[in-house]
């Protein structure tokens, strides 16, 4: 995992073709997938954010969002993720020296699961079928 010393604030932006979303469009509508990465996180950023660009094709029902929380995009990131709800904003914050992280939440913006550094693409998909795929 590729930590960031002394970072301590947060944005959302959309990258890699993953449509940035408007609040109104993903405030409590939809389960959301957060990922924290680095744009200077090479090794594992770049192993997991193709896997979830995949899984947002897959899962159309499911807000995908990527946020960059290296220094130069802090502060967009911090607005977006505010824009998407305070819990993910508290995640973002928490964890955002720790990349990359994916942060699960219910469409009421509940925090169900958290992985940590690159995993498969089965363990992202086991997580959403158990987590997220379930909510009506």
């Amino acid at each position: 995992m590729f930590k960031l010393p002394g970072i301590v604030a947060f944005a959302c932006s959309a990258v890699m073709a993953i449509p940035s979303v408007s609040a109104s469009d993903t405030a409590e509508v939809h389960p959301k997938v957060i990922v924290l990465f680095s744009k200077h996180c090479h090794a594992y950023c770049d192993k997991v954010r193709p896997i979830l660009q995949e899984l947002k094709e897959q899962y159309p029902t499911i807000t995908f969002c990527e946020l960059d929380t290296s220094q130069e995009a802090m502060a967009e990131s911090r607005i977006k993720a505010k824009e998407l709800g305070k819990n993910i904003l508290q995640f973002m914050l928490e964890m955002a020296d720790h990349v990359p992280y994916v942060g699960f939440f219910t469409s009421k913006g509940k925090l169900v699961k958290e992985l940590d550094g690159p995993k498969t693409k089965e363990v992202y998909v086991r997580v959403i079928a158990e987590q997220l795929t379930k909510e009506k």
